[in-house]
């Protein structure tokens, strides 16, 4: 998932609420960080000069690049032109992504509906993971990950983050926490043991915790209760007519709470590698 971690930047500080996540929570000595910078042509007024654009892009990408040049790291710099979302699709498949890490201003109602997310775009389409952090407008300190939690449930999609959290939470040290929020029947109390199982045999700490409620609310309930530093989960949604229309627990997650999500889109995920950066202390 480390290996090589794709960072779009759009020049605002905004965009670059991420970067201290990059620097002090996803980067690893064998990573490589490749900072896209992707210039969107209006052509409201006619083309614009190109030139220009590359100029600024250019001096932009100099900047961040010098910002992060004390990483053990591999850094590198990539300018392209087009559309945000089909940009840094094409690039993380052209540069092999392992995960894809930015930032998302978290909007809800009208002003999604009109704006768009480019997020939400690259959630909806890739079957590279996120790592996604909410752009407030202040800083905030990242904090090192340590505990996880894991919300699953409605069958077994929702599964499919567990490959990206065990090696994610090897990497980082950190213990995983399972939340199973529905009725419990034999069925869910049984997918919930056998996830926390499998977490358990990849050599991490690991407990599993069953409660009811509006999913979104107890989701962020639990994660201010158990001190969570990241929460991982898929979903399921493939457009933006199904969101609209049922809406989305991620979304109301990552909207109304102030912490990291690590997201799957379940229906397009990508196989996980063999060969996962080993945990903390350990050696190759």
């Amino acid at each position: 998932m480390f290996e090589r971690i794709l960072v779009p930047l759009d020049g605002s500080a905004m965009a670059e609420a991420v970067l201290p996540h990059v620097e002090r929570v996803l980067a690893k000595p064998e990573s490589e960080i490749i900072l896209l910078r992707v210039t969107e042509l209006l052509f409201a007024d006619g083309v614009p000069p190109l030139e220009p654009l590359i100029d600024e892009a250019q001096q932009y990408l100099k900047g961040v690049y010098n910002r992060m040049s004390a990483l053990e790291a591999r850094v590198r710099a990539r300018i392209e032109h087009g559309m945000p979302v089909r940009t840094i699709l094409r690039v993380a498949e052209e540069e092999g992504a392992t995960l894809i890490a930015m930032a998302s201003h978290g909007r809800s109602g009208l002003a999604r509906v009109l704006l768009g997310s480019v997020s939400e775009g690259v959630v909806r389409s890739s079957g590279v993971p996120l790592y996604l952090v909410r752009a407030t407008g202040r800083p905030i300190e990242p904090r090192s990950i340590r505990k996880v939690l894991v919300p699953i449930g409605g069958g077994d999609l929702s599964l499919r983050i567990l490959p990206h959290v065990s090696e994610f939470a090897r990497a980082q040290g950190a213990e995983v926490l399972m939340l199973h929020v529905a009725e419990q029947d034999m069925e869910s109390v049984a997918m919930t043991r056998g996830a926390e199982e499998r977490i358990r045999s990849d050599g991490v700490p690991v407990g599993a915790i069953f409660d009811e409620g509006d999913p979104a609310v107890v989701i962020l309930d639990i994660a201010r209760q158990g001190e969570v530093d990241l929460i991982a989960m898929t979903t399921h949604a493939r457009n933006l007519v199904s969101q609209m229309i049922f809406g989305s627990v991620t979304q109301r997650v990552f909207r109304d709470g102030n912490l990291p999500i690590l997201v799957t889109n379940a229906r397009r995920a990508a196989p996980i590698r063999s060969n996962p950066i080993p945990a903390k202390g350990s050696t190759k």
